[in-house]
């Protein structure tokens, strides 16, 4: 094959002249008839294709689509049952937390009310006069234990022989954990008197919130001005709580000594 563009030689075969590019027109001529004779076969074999063949494929489209609309609405129905159940069983559940707090709240067990409300995760709002209390009596447990802790260790034998700067450290920290889990109860009790108290029976609130006061007075010597004063503390915190706490322990050392 001579190129008729460069005048050089190459196998007809070849799309390109090898030296210039240039298409070989003829071998491009019998690519395109090919191709041609190929659409044209593919369209007589669409063309012969029998009728039924093309009735049996729509029908099968049709049946296709039917199962799929079925299921669509078989999933819709389901998920409408579905959420109705799931409500239900929800508004059982809380019918059933209310019913048992209101109970221990009846019976002024607080200890029991506390424990199902944290074995259970009940923390929405509607339960609040329930753990507002519960919280309530958790910090004062906590703070008649930090008391006894505070007892137990001015009482030993040999707290009179430590140093004055351990003595101070150990005490100031014993009475800010405790003062901080007293005035955190009061705070409490006193948010759910405020909430509750003209429409619910808030006489746990008030026990608790007095023995409180009545602890910190007795054994940290604390003013009931002073432990107003903290409960109107925005946060209650180790900054805010530490000059009551280190002048609380300066007023116990003068009892004591």
């Amino acid at each position: 094959m001579i190129c008729s563009n460069c005048g050089g030689e190459y196998a007809e075969t070849d799309l390109f002249c090898p030296f210039c590019k240039k298409e070989n027109e003829i071998m491009a001529e019998k690519i395109k008839q090919a191709k041609y004779q190929q659409l044209v076969q593919e369209e007589r074999e669409i063309k012969a294709l029998p009728q039924k063949r093309m009735a049996k494929s729509r029908k099968m489209i049709l049946i296709i689509a039917s199962v799929m609309v079925v299921i669509l609405v078989i999933a819709i129905v389901g998920s409408l049952i579905s959420g109705k159940v799931q409500a239900k069983k929800e508004y059982e559940k809380q019918s059933e937390y209310m019913t048992v707090l209101e109970d221990y709240y009846q019976a002024g067990d607080l200890e029991a009310m506390s424990n199902y409300i944290d074995e259970n995760d009940i923390f929405q709002s509607k339960y609040d006069k329930y753990y507002k209390l519960a919280r309530s009596y958790d910090y004062y447990i906590s703070l008649t234990e930090c008391i006894a802790d505070f007892t137990k260790m001015t009482e030993d034998e040999f707290f009179p022989t430590w140093e004055e700067a351990q003595k101070e450290e150990l005490c100031i920290s014993n009475i800010y954990f405790a003062t901080n889990y007293g005035i955190k109860a009061c705070k409490w009790c006193r948010e759910g008197i405020e909430k509750y108290g003209e429409i619910d029976n808030v006489e746990q609130m008030q026990k608790i919130n007095d023995q409180c006061i009545e602890l910190l007075m007795n054994q940290f010597c604390y003013t009931e001005e002073e432990i107003e004063e903290m409960c109107a503390l925005e946060d209650v915190t180790e900054k805010n709580l530490t000059p009551y706490c280190e002048q609380a322990y300066a007023t116990w050392r003068e009892t004591v000594e």
